[in-house]
């Protein structure tokens, strides 16, 4: 709308085998996987296909189940928040939020 570009700088966090987007990888990415197991890959099952050879089968069972027990952590040792819904940020707020961080 011909306002004033601003930078901002968005944090992104990839957990290869958190398919359920807990911020750790465990026992339920595995079995949410296995439950997908030949099912066609598309907007709903594509994160269990982590291997990314268009099918969900033992090899995606398998990745995850090597990097079971590992989880996100922030500076300082303290754990990832899940995710959550995105929000919209007000731009008149930024310099706020940056300042929190």
């Amino acid at each position: 709308n011909g306002g004033t570009p601003i930078n901002v700088s968005i944090p992104l966090r990839i957990l290869v085998g958190d398919i359920n987007g807990s911020g750790s990888v465990n026992a339920s990415d595995i079995g949410q996987t296995k439950a997908r197991v030949g099912a066609a890959v598309d907007a709903t099952t594509f994160l269990s296909d982590i291997v990314a050879n268009g099918s969900i089968n033992s090899s995606d069972i398998g990745l995850i189940k090597s990097k079971s027990g590992n989880s996100l952590t922030l500076a300082g040792g303290r754990d990832e928040p899940p995710l959550s819904e995105p929000q919209i940020i007000d731009q008149a707020r930024l310099p706020e939020i940056n300042r929190q961080r």
